[in-house]
């Protein structure tokens, strides 16, 4: 069908067909190693045909990102592209989120130097835009991930205050299991195990 989209209608459908063709081999379970390679190659002919098109920037992006770190400033190019032509938040948010992912693990991996502070609050700009967009399903993973930043930044009581929402959302088990983390190193042991309880309870 998406070959045949290609060859007849040209015109109208075949950005989105590249665009579908390449979102089936990202997930395809069988695609070994190249997997994502071949999915880029097909965004990459969407976007040839539709240079606005945002959702095949965003796929980009998601495919660059799950190659790993060595490609994570080729995604940030996608995703921004992405966000750049994005008119809908159901779009929007999930871009702005998963820049704040990678701009989260880069502040991580540079530890305590000037350059993660500088990561830390371009994410935490990220999840905020985020959650402007204002989609439900999506605010309690924004929330743990702004938890993670503050505490990755010691800010543990901001970070809480973060799983807290979270929580308050959707009683997931990162959020809790993160909470604890958290008071755990303010060295509240007591309440620590507490959450932790509530994290295993939810995953048992």
């Amino acid at each position: 069908i998406i070959r045949y989209c290609i060859e007849n209608y040209p015109q109208n459908y075949s950005h989105s067909a590249y665009n579908l063709w390449g979102r089936i081999l990202y997930v395809d379970p069988n695609g070994g190693d190249k997997k994502y390679d071949n999915a880029i190659n097909k965004y990459k002919m969407a976007t040839r045909l539709h240079p606005n098109f945002a959702a095949a920037y965003y796929n980009w992006g998601l495919a660059l990102h799950d190659k790993g770190q060595k490609y994570y400033e080729e995604a940030i190019v996608q995703y921004k592209k992405a966000l750049d032509n994005a008119e809908q938040d159901y779009l929007r948010a999930p871009a702005y989120f998963n820049l704040g992912l990678i701009l989260t693990t880069q502040g991580i991996i540079k530890g305590s130097s000037d350059g993660a502070k500088e990561k830390y609050q371009e994410a935490k700009e990220n999840y905020q835009k985020a959650l402007k967009c204002g989609l439900r399903p999506t605010l309690p993973n924004i929330y743990t991930n702004l938890g993670t930043v503050f505490g990755a930044q010691g800010y543990y009581d901001d970070a809480i205050e973060m799983y807290k929402k979270a929580v308050g959302i959707n009683p997931l088990f990162a959020g809790y299991f993160n909470w604890g983390a958290a008071l755990y190193r303010k060295g509240e042991y007591g309440k620590a195990i507490e959450k932790l309880e509530m994290a295993t309870e939810i995953k048992s």
